[in-house]
């Protein structure tokens, strides 16, 4: 069954909540929650669900597959479209892919294949039989500073021209080949996966972004990808601000003081799951903070 099309925009790499000591259940409620308000909030376009941000890594493959099904029936009731990010182990990745499908996505997105240190070719053999598993679109996940592997442009459009591959979310810091995909390739999606950086990745013709801080500060990546065409420089103005939370989120630790900040939005959302480290307290409050202060600013500026 064909899904909804995929399209430019801000799309949340959506927060995974987790409950109980150790964080060892996920809390499948406050996930639903938070993705049907974003799905529910107009500057948003779609969900990333899976991802980094939702601390894939941290999860067992029925986690994630339980979780597919339950943000694919939050998104069944809207017009908005869903992404699951399905890498990981290798062994996972067309089950997960073929879950996916079943739970109602309208795309698959997968990082590189871990661990070993894969050919090109290998690559594009993995990427190919993704594609032919899931019946989706696929978006290549390009993170480097996770996987080690930098694609060039050339092997980007090559990855492209695969047959079911719609885009590539390029969360790397190279504009550079960016910008030469996006001139070879004008009709692939191109998503920008640095907040930090998503004025450059506009000026370099990104069709919109995936990225965590959307989660709570949507509205103003969204204003500043409509600001940017005519007013570049009221958007990197927008793009200072956003950058004084995400500053504080860095300083902190991202994904606890994020889930800090979705909590504080009256969504309790637990934190992250161990190994990963609970944010320090102060910290977390002056992100917290940051993130108030943006509110507060933006509201005055309505």
């Amino acid at each position: 069954m064909a899904g909804k099309k995929l399209g430019g925009g801000i799309v949340p790499a959506l927060l995974t909540a987790f409950s109980g000591e150790g964080g060892e259940r996920v809390d499948y409620k406050a996930t639903r929650a938070l993705a049907q308000r974003l799905y529910d909030d107009d500057a948003v376009a779609g969900l990333y669900v899976g991802g980094s941000s939702g601390e894939m890594s941290q999860m067992s493959r029925g986690e994630r597959e339980e979780l597919f099904f339950a943000i694919g029936e939050v998104a069944a009731g809207t017009d908005k479209f869903m992404i699951a990010q399905v890498g990981g182990p290798v062994a996972d990745a067309i089950p997960l892919a073929k879950a996916a499908a079943a739970a109602g996505a309208d795309a698959v997105s997968s990082m590189t294949p871990i661990y070993f240190r894969y050919t090109f070719d290998e690559t594009l053999g993995y990427y190919r039989s993704l594609a032919e598993a899931a019946g989706l679109p696929l978006i290549v996940y390009n993170i480097p500073v996770y996987t080690s592997v930098s694609f060039t442009a050339p092997q980007l459009i090559k990855l492209l021209d695969l047959p079911g591959v719609a885009g590539v979310k390029f969360t790397a810091t190279e504009y550079y080949t960016f910008e030469r995909v996006r001139r070879e390739r004008p009709n692939a999606l191109m998503y920008s996966g640095y907040d930090e950086m998503f004025c450059s990745s506009l000026a370099m013709g990104a069709d919109g972004a995936i990225g965590t801080t959307f989660n709570f500060m949507a509205a103003p990546f969204a204003k500043m990808r409509a600001l940017f065409p005519a007013d570049p420089a009221a958007a990197l103005a927008l793009q200072h601000e956003v950058n004084d939370v995400i500053e504080a989120l860095l300083d902190a630790g991202v994904l606890s003081a994020s889930k800090a900040i979705v909590t504080a939005s009256g969504i309790p959302y637990g934190d992250v799951r161990p190994p990963l480290s609970h944010a320090d307290p102060a910290k977390k409050a002056r992100a917290v903070d940051a993130w108030r202060m943006l509110c507060a600013k933006t509201d005055a500026n309505k």
